[in-house]
């Protein structure tokens, strides 16, 4: 009963605390509370003119890489309140709980179709290089669904081919197979023969009769229309750059 009452006194004097203080203290309580606090605040921003996207924006460089599954929910849960003021740069919000995996997937497409293209890319890149198996996987992944909904003008396959090759020539069968459906998907937007020239002919032989048996179908395939379009907004995410 005593430790209870330590913490839940710890909890209330922090009440007191900053925004980034409370959002970077050491118990999970405090932070949880701090969250809970933030997302009501948001859901109260009428619009970019409250002086508030300036105080709370700068807290989502922290809120989204706590490492309390439970704090970093409710993190995510306060962002998607308050989208676009995030920086979608780290990608480590791909590993975890099921349903904090599916926020961060839609975070990533919201930033997608708030121009946020580069920086939504710049992640995916860095999650590739850090070799991380389970967030490699979900990023690729992750780009094969963004390619699938906004098309080949809005999400650059030239970025995406620059670090294809390395992904399909990876020890870890699970993130070739998911690289496998990105070639499919890229395939379809921009023609086998760029993916070709710029993917398979740099990858092992041995890796390339499997992917050119894969891609034999795509031309029969309806050639694909962007199902998810850019809004026309005002730009939050020069404040984290």
């Amino acid at each position: 009963m005593g430790g209870g009452g330590g913490e839940d006194e710890v909890v209330a004097r922090a009440r007191q605390l900053p925004w980034r203080e409370r959002m970077r203290h050491v118990s999970w309580k405090v932070r949880r509370e701090a969250h809970l606090d933030l997302a009501a605040a948001c859901r109260t921003i009428a619009g970019p003119a409250d002086p508030r996207v300036h105080e709370f924006g700068p807290l989502f460089r922290y809120t989204v890489r706590d490492d309390n599954p439970e704090v970093q929910e409710l993190a995510l849960d306060s962002l998607l309140t308050f989208l676009p003021v995030v920086d979608p740069r780290d990608a480590s919000s791909l590993v975890g709980r099921p349903i904090t995996i599916e926020k961060a997937k839609t975070i990533f497409l919201m930033f997608i179709e708030l121009h946020a293209v580069d920086i939504f890319l710049d992640s995916m890149e860095n999650a590739v290089k850090k070799k991380v198996q389970t967030v490699v996987i979900k990023s690729v992944e992750l780009l094969q669904k963004t390619l699938q909904q906004f098309g080949s003008d809005v999400v650059s396959a030239e970025r995406i081919m620059k670090v294809h090759p390395e992904l399909l020539e990876s020890s870890d069968n699970r993130v070739r197979k998911a690289s496998e459906v990105l070639a499919i998907e890229l395939s379809r937007w921009i023609g086998r023969k760029a993916l070709r020239r710029s993917v398979i002919k740099k990858i092992a032989e041995r890796r390339k009769g499997n992917l050119s048996e894969l891609l034999l179908d795509v031309q029969q395939m309806t050639k694909p229309k962007p199902t998810r379009m850019l809004r026309h907004v005002f730009y939050f995410y020069h404040f984290f750059c």
